[in-house]
């Protein structure tokens, strides 16, 4: 494939390029396009097309594969890595985008065939796009067969094992949903009503979130990094579902609280601001880059004085603080990120066999670092584990087994009625009992709130 120069490049061009990576790089997809779009020359506009073209041909890959496929003589596994997914991202301009003619996106793919490879890929790639037209030109995904085919069948039967056929099929259908941009509001510095009013006065479409007090959701308007309220420290991006970790902890003024995992600081800031910054907070991270992200998010928040850093494997912490010297601590696990594949979709297709490793793999980490942490926690204080994950294993089962291996923790079954004070709007009930999870654990599925699936868990030292 012959390269692109940098200032050539159209949206359809960028997006191509990004989704390349995710394929040849395994490269995180928000990362990834980040990274090209900070290189292109695009217009906002055109910004605003790529991310369109390289989320969606993610989400609906399954999808797509299976409409072309039909079409490709030789099959779609005999196709250049770069000709599929530019097959890809075409059909779902065709198929999903009413506002592209379908002569532009299959003169635009031909185009770039031409510019990358030779005549021979331009024809095939006109061939295979022209009778997609002919055959499929009335097609539109239908929700909940797309949804099944936008994910592997291994996952698939493994939600459904673990939640049941209904849920695991709402799970699917609600991964194709684009996820929305929420924002945690510093209320040390301004109340979200008052936040709210103001950014609606700027023309955003926003509403408070239905699970936390904290947390604001928006729709349209100039993307909310690059406003005077998020270089303020007004604001900072933050899903809600992760906001409902520190009403889960509901600090004290003055507590003393370990966050294990905390890079890149949300949930640690997040603290320190329900304390009034009244307390101390210690924030470790495994890798130098990631440590410099907390301080950093903190200093922009004005919530850095209460905030110790410390650059360690959170397995070692032990060895940095004494026994029993926290009255919390927080363990956001490194997890396989099955809460968050509407965000992250490239993480679907990863082979059964590799994901499924590094989910074993994961499971043993969590466990090690529960462990290594448990320690730490004062007799009477609080030791809270979450994930952004909706796989059992890493979560129910998890703490179970933690449990089993630790009389001196008990779940803390005051947490389903912490969580209905403080956001009483929405039905947390759905959250435990029903779903076999017991009280003191809480499991968000992508649907119940339209935000990420996370899991919680509070346990206290007796």
């Amino acid at each position: 494939m012959k390269k692109q120069s940098m200032k050539s490049r159209s949206a359809r061009d960028v997006a191509l390029d990004v989704l390349l990576r995710v394929q040849n790089e395994a490269a995180f997809s928000p990362l990834a396009l980040q990274a090209e779009l900070v290189q292109s020359t695009l217009s906002p506009v055109d910004r605003g097309l790529t991310t369109e073209l390289v989320y969606g041909t993610l989400q609906w890959q399954g999808w797509l594969d299976a409409g072309l496929s039909p079409l490709a003589s030789r099959g779609l596994a005999k196709l250049e890595t770069w000709v599929l997914i530019l097959l890809r991202m075409s059909v779902y301009q065709l198929a999903c985008l009413d506002k592209i003619p379908a002569h532009a996106a299959v003169n635009e793919a031909v185009q770039i065939a031409k510019k990358r490879g030779h005549d021979g890929i331009s024809k095939l790639v006109n061939g295979i796009l022209r009778s997609w037209l002919r055959e499929n030109q009335d097609v539109k995904p239908n929700e909940k067969e797309a949804a099944l085919l936008a994910h592997p069948k291994w996952l698939l039967d493994r939600w459904t094992a673990q939640w049941g056929k209904e849920t695991a099929h709402a799970i699917a259908e609600s991964n194709l949903f684009r996820p929305a941009v929420s924002v945690r509001v510093n209320t040390m510095k301004i109340t979200r009503e008052a936040l709210q009013t103001e950014l609606q006065h700027a023309g955003y479409v926003i509403y408070p979130s239905p699970i936390s007090p904290d947390g604001l959701v928006l729709q349209g308007g100039t993307p909310i990094q690059f406003t005077k309220w998020f270089l303020d420290g007004a604001l900072t991006l933050q899903d809600e579902s992760s906001m409902v970790v520190a009403s889960a902890i509901n600090p004290h003024e003055g507590s003393r609280i370990l966050d294990a995992c905390a890079a890149p600081g949300g949930k640690t800031t997040h603290l320190v601001q329900r304390m009034n910054g009244k307390g101390e907070v210690w924030a470790l991270d495994q890798h130098a880059h990631k440590e410099v992200l907390i301080r950093e998010n903190a200093l922009r928040l004005r919530l850095s004085k209460p905030i110790h850093t410390r650059v360690t494997d959170a397995r070692e912490a032990k060895e940095h603080f004494q026994k029993q010297s926290f009255d919390v601590v927080l363990l956001d696990a490194p997890c396989s990120g099955s809460g968050v594949l509407r965000r992250k979709p490239e993480r679907k297709w990863h082979p059964s066999s590799q994901a499924q490793t590094e989910l074993r793999q994961l499971v043993v980490l969590q466990r090690e670092l529960l462990e290594s942490l448990a320690g730490l926690v004062k007799i009477g204080g609080i030791f809270v584990y979450s994930t952004c994950s909706i796989d059992r294993e890493e979560n129910d089962i998890q703490v179970k087994r933690f449990l089993a291996d630790h009389p001196e923790f008990e779940l803390d079954e005051s947490l389903g009625q912490m969580l209905a004070e403080t956001a009483p709007q929405f039905d947390w009930t759905k959250t435990g009992a029903d779903r076999g999870i017991l009280p003191g654990m809480l499991q968000l599925l992508p649907h119940d709130a339209e935000s990420d699936g996370f899991f919680v868990a509070r346990m206290v030292r007796i």
